[in-house]
């Protein structure tokens, strides 16, 4: 048996057998605090700023040339105030967080604004994507090179090499995005340096350098990698009896890339490692990024109303609740850029001027399922809607209205169902033989 797979089987017995919260042996070292609160102790929401800095130069970069701005900054400028963020700082920390969700699914900015601010037109034409795509990992990474990624870890107490490697990446540029070129090639200068240090013996210190490892990965988007590393770092924080947030969720979001993916471990996986560590104010972070990348992953299936369910119910967990506000307009942004592709899907797809789409058996079976998906992804928005309905009264009165405004976006979406399903009945009446 080869090392990986035996690390591989290892750890699929510890998740679904033995995975407890169990009691911390000694002082944390596959967290994130571990890796991202410095030993200046600067408090939540200097930790949070300091984390999402890097994202926000993405996000400002994404967006400076801006069809989609000014759709999206009423829902960015919501999630940064449930921060706590005020003014230019809540929207530029609103967009690092929605970012993910606006370039990642639709390709054009412009199908990003119109899920927020609603229309019928055809913004994104399905003549030739529209069929489901065989897996093709090349794909799916250069798909996420742009997406919110882990930050660089703020602690530099670790092993020679990690420190090492921690001094290396004090060269990244935090005026630009992680995604930046000459980012990416002081990432994988710090990768070199751990990957050419002599074995470390003490299990602690192997466990943060193979840590350091799967987040390096991860910014540098080899996601296979990252994720055996992922593994190996959680099986030696098993035998060290310690908490293991931040490789369980790294393996949660890596395993999405898996070519037959065991979605319930990615979903236990994701739920340990949030609610492991409550206090952690990342945790809107990881919520952005894991549905980020399922949403690319499965960008083709319909099973994201299913999911984002699975995700919703862990975001609903008491220990979260701190989060509750910020963790639920994340996922209704997600909802409401789902429900904008699977209309487009419908009317690209039911209107085409293309005779082999209009004619073919398959695009009237495709549709159909999109419009199954649409419905479920109502159901599960109006969940999350009626969940910050209930909370209204934790919001100001900007808050409060902008939330009505999300509403009445959920019900237009609600009253296109009509117009869908007559385009539906038409092309199956046009395909019909007489």
């Amino acid at each position: 048996m080869n090392k990986w797979l035996k690390y591989h089987l290892i750890f699929i017995f510890v998740i679904f057998v033995i995975q407890t919260d169990t009691a911390i042996a000694g002082d944390d070292v596959a967290t994130f605090e571990a890796f991202y609160k410095n030993s200046l102790s600067i408090g939540p929401f200097g930790w949070t700023m300091a984390i999402l800095s890097g994202l926000i130069a993405g996000a400002l970069i994404i967006f400076s040339g801006g069809a989609a701005i000014p759709a999206v900054l009423p829902m960015a400028s919501f999630v940064g105030g449930t921060l706590g963020l005020s003014g230019v700082a809540a929207t530029n920390a609103g967009l690092a967080l929605l970012g993910g969700s606006l370039i990642g699914v639709a390709s054009v900015t412009a199908t990003a604004a119109a899920a927020f601010t609603f229309s019928t037109e055809v913004v994104l034409e399905y003549s030739a994507t529209w069929a489901l795509n065989e897996y093709d990992y090349r794909k799916l990474v250069d798909s996420s090179k742009k997406l919110p990624t882990l930050p660089i870890p703020l602690n530099d107490s670790g092993s020679k090499a990690y420190k090492l490697a921690i001094e290396k990446l004090e060269n990244i540029d935090k005026n630009k995005p992680l995604f930046d070129e000459d980012n990416l090639l002081v990432v994988r200068q710090a990768i070199d340096v751990l990957k050419n240090s002599p074995d470390e013996p003490k299990k602690e210190k192997r466990a943060k350098n193979e840590i350091l490892l799967a987040i390096l990965y991860f910014i540098s988007n080899d996601y296979m990698l990252s994720r055996d590393h992922a593994i190996k770092a959680i099986y030696l924080a098993n035998t060290l009896n310690e908490k293991k947030t931040l490789p369980e969720y790294i393996y949660a979001v890596t395993e999405l890339y898996e070519k037959k993916p065991y979605i319930n471990a990615a979903l236990a996986s994701l739920r340990y490692s949030v609610t492991g560590e409550p206090d952690n104010p990342l945790v809107p972070l990881m919520f952005s990024i894991y549905l980020d990348r399922y949403v690319v992953v499965f960008n083709d299936n319909f099973n994201a109303g299913d999911h984002f369910e699975k995700v919703f119910y862990i975001m609903q967990q008491g220990s979260l609740a701190d989060n509750y506000l910020t963790n639920y307009i994340i996922l209704l942004s997600r909802y409401f850029i789902r429900l904008k592709t699977e209309q487009q899907r419908i009317s690209s797809l039911t209107q085409s001027n293309i005779a082999a789409i209009r004619n073919s058996h398959k695009t009237l079976q495709f549709v159909q399922s999109s419009f199954t998906e649409y419905n479920k992804l109502l159901e599960g928005g109006e969940r999350v809607i009626h969940e910050l309905l209930a909370m209204k009264n934790d919001f100001d009165e900007e808050q409060r209205s902008q939330l009505i405004e999300f509403n009445k976006l959920l019900l237009s979406y609600y009253k296109d169902r009509e117009r869908l399903s007559k385009l539906i009945d038409e092309l199956r009446a046009y395909q019909k033989p007489t």
